[in-house]
């Protein structure tokens, strides 16, 4: 089903390069036949027949050139995880959903947080743009967590380390807001390089080996913040290094079958916007590298005497 729609989806996107691309296979094909019609003797192609193939031929053709998946899987070897990076909206993925904020964790929709951005939609979505509920699960889980308090005219004060957590609950469904960026107390612009991209994810990854209990964890990619850091396919390489890092590090933990299954990797979907092949390729090519890294890591532990099961 997923295959159908993205075809559909790779049509009424290009539905004018799938016609242009329909008639050039169609000529050059054409051509060819009339070529070898005119200069290879006792060779004669006509009829309804052949016309009927080089056109299945060429919709065929265009209809996969077309197509792009808006979902790969990554199976990571010598585990039970595994990696998907998916189109689509984050909030419609199962499981755990990981929730980018600043430093402040602030509610107030407007100026502190944009409603565009995957913190203020969740606001919005889950909590009803009330900042209540939301400061009172915040506060609670961050009771134990040092901060810093920083001047502001308005709205929150309590700044809180890059990489900071907070377990969140709306009826069912889990949340896990970590800090991703810091935020200027004056014009209370987000900001974020790569290496609090890393120090939050690292976070991110400890936390979700306690909580996780088997469900999956979905992160979103691209502007979370509204920020630009790299491209997708940098941002997707981050995350699976980050989280490979991270479990080589705890026990040996990419030896066993981590505590979470399946990581979706969600990207904003957008009009006219789908997996490219070379998305596609740049994404394989880090699945080997990501696999070759759990095996030496399995070596490590075998080698030091560690449990590897």
């Amino acid at each position: 089903m997923n295959s159908i729609q993205d075809l559909w989806s790779g049509v009424r996107n290009h539905p004018w390069k799938l016609l242009a691309n329909m008639f050039t296979t169609f000529s050059v094909i054409q051509t060819v036949i009339l070529g070898v019609s005119l200069f290879v003797p006792g060779v004669t192609v006509s009829g309804w027949i052949p016309i009927v193939a080089v056109l299945v031929v060429s919709v065929g053709w265009e209809l996969k050139k077309v197509w792009k998946p808006s979902r790969i899987d990554l199976q990571v070897a010598n585990s039970g995880t595994t990696i998907e990076v998916v189109f689509g909206d984050l909030f419609a993925q199962h499981g755990i959903l990981a929730i980018a904020v600043n430093d402040f964790f602030d509610s107030e929709l407007g100026e502190p947080v944009s409603d565009k951005s995957v913190h203020g939609i969740f606001l919005k979505k889950r909590f009803g743009g009330h900042v209540g509920p939301f400061d009172k699960q915040v506060d609670a889980e961050l009771a134990k967590v040092q901060s810093e308090s920083a001047e502001r005219a308005q709205w929150k004060t309590k700044r809180y380390p890059i990489g900071s957590t907070a377990l969140l609950q709306v009826n069912q469904d889990r949340y896990i807001a970590f800090a991703f960026a810091t935020t200027d107390p004056t014009t209370s612009k987000a900001s974020a390089d790569v290496t609090m991209m890393w120090t939050s994810l690292h976070d991110l990854w400890e936390r979700v080996g306690i909580e996780a209990g088997g469900y999956s964890l979905s992160v979103g990619l691209g502007g979370a913040l509204g920020l630009k850091l790299v491209d997708s396919t940098g941002q997707v390489r981050g995350n699976v290094r980050s989280w490979a890092r991270s479990s080589s590090t705890r026990s040996c933990r990419p030896c066993r079958p981590p505590a979470c299954p399946a990581r979706p990797i969600v990207m904003n979907q957008r009009k006219g916007r789908s997996v490219n092949n070379q998305f596609e390729e740049k994404v394989k090519l880090y699945q080997e590298r990501v696999t070759a890294f759990m095996a030496q890591a399995r070596d490590w532990c075998q080698a030091h005497g560690l449990n590897s099961h």
